[in-house]
């Protein structure tokens, strides 16, 4: 059996041990993408990260036999719960050798955690929100995650089921081919763009700062009802968007206005995944730093990277009838083909978002990967 000990992470080696754990479980793994080291160290850094500053959270080490057997989050997200009128807590960075009862012995720890600060329920993966990344891959094993989403092993799915938790929400990623847009969707936008007086322009890195407020003020409206949903200061907006900046190309950010208003923007990410996949160390050299740089003025290309990740796109609620969500889709679908990208990930799309979901399929799009949010009712 071996002795499973549970230790909070209170010290340096215990950071230590968590930050550097997955790359034990996914040694072997041809399909696993290692974090940035120096990426996921800031994240968790409660100095460094303003999440913490709503959020109570503690980190825990599994020990099996004196090493390192799996990790998890238990937190409390004040924001979440004082803006859904719920009294949850949350799971994230779940990882564990193929023990289940080292897995057993994490979430008992999150579970006494969530009761010790009278929480009704456990909820997650969260990594720590939706701002950030979550959900647990529950299918398409078969290929590596694309830039910014989740991987696990398939045994993570039957630990967490035979531990009691039942589905919350499910998360699609679709895949699809770059091929000309459908005639009929061209010819619409066009319509609606004339008609609406919707014009479209490139997020100015020049203009950084005022760029980063119009789209912060846009998404904290276009996701206010979807699940899951937390809104961001402007301290959290600016740190997840540096963080984004990172993997962005500013041609594939884009900014939507009507009758002069902007409401809405849409952001497609090289999927950097397709070059990173060889860094398994999580350490990039320079000569790495400095290609990703290049590519993103046009004075490079990473040969690798030919697909693209949709990985936001949202309007202001008070214009979903307007038409600019088809007038955005079609112009980071055009703008990904001018620049060579031969196929796109559309994610994450919450299984109950039927416009979504139906205008993802009519453009060609398949899910081709599946994501799960759990719970777990603690009264």
């Amino acid at each position: 059996m071996g002795k499973i000990e549970i230790k909070k992470v209170e010290d340096k080696k215990t950071f230590n041990d968590f930050l550097k754990f997955p790359w034990k479980v996914y040694e072997n793994d041809p399909n696993w993408v290692a974090p940035i080291l120096s990426h996921r160290q800031k994240f968790l850094d409660s100095k460094k990260n303003p999440f913490f500053k709503h959020a109570d959270v503690d980190l825990y080490v599994a020990y099996k036999d004196g090493e390192p057997a799996g990790t998890i989050a238990a937190f409390v997200d004040h924001t979440y719960n004082e803006y859904w009128k719920e009294n949850v807590a949350h799971f994230g960075f779940f990882e564990s050798i193929n023990d289940f009862e080292v897995a057993k012995a994490l979430f008992d720890t999150a579970e006494e955690f969530a009761r010790k600060n009278k929480k009704d329920a456990l909820r997650g993966p969260f990594n720590f929100s939706t701002n950030h990344t979550c959900g647990l891959l529950i299918e398409g094993f078969d290929s590596p995650p694309v830039v910014e989403m989740t991987y696990n092993p398939e045994y993570y799915v039957k630990f967490i089921d035979d531990l009691g938790f039942e589905k919350y929400m499910d998360l699609l990623a679709y895949y699809i081919e770059a091929h000309d847009p459908p005639e009929g969707l061209v010819k619409a936008a066009e319509k609606v763009k004339k008609r609406a007086n919707i014009s479209v322009r490139t997020f100015s890195l020049l203009h950084f700062f005022r760029d980063d407020r119009i789209t912060k003020d846009i998404y904290n409206d276009a996701w206010s009802k979807n699940c899951c949903f937390v809104p961001m200061d402007d301290e959290e907006y600016e740190f997840v968007s540096n963080h984004t900046l990172f993997y962005a190309d500013p041609k594939l950010v884009r900014i939507g206005s009507v009758d002069g208003k902007e409401v809405g923007f849409t952001v497609a990410l090289p999927d950097l995944n397709q070059y990173l996949i060889k860094f398994r160390s999580g350490k990039l050299p320079l000569s790495a730093l400095l290609k990703i740089y290049l590519s993103k003025i046009g004075l490079a290309k990473l040969k690798e990277v030919d697909r693209i990740r949709v990985y936001t796109l949202g309007i202001k609620r008070a214009y979903h009838d307007v038409g600019l969500g088809a007038v955005l889709y079609l112009d980071v679908w055009q703008r990904g083909m001018e620049l060579g990208y031969k196929s796109a990930e559309m994610s994450w799309i919450l299984e109950n978002n039927e416009p979504m979901n139906w205008a993802i399929q009519a453009l060609g799009g398949r899910v081709y990967k599946r994501y799960r949010l759990y719970t777990k009712n603690l009264k």
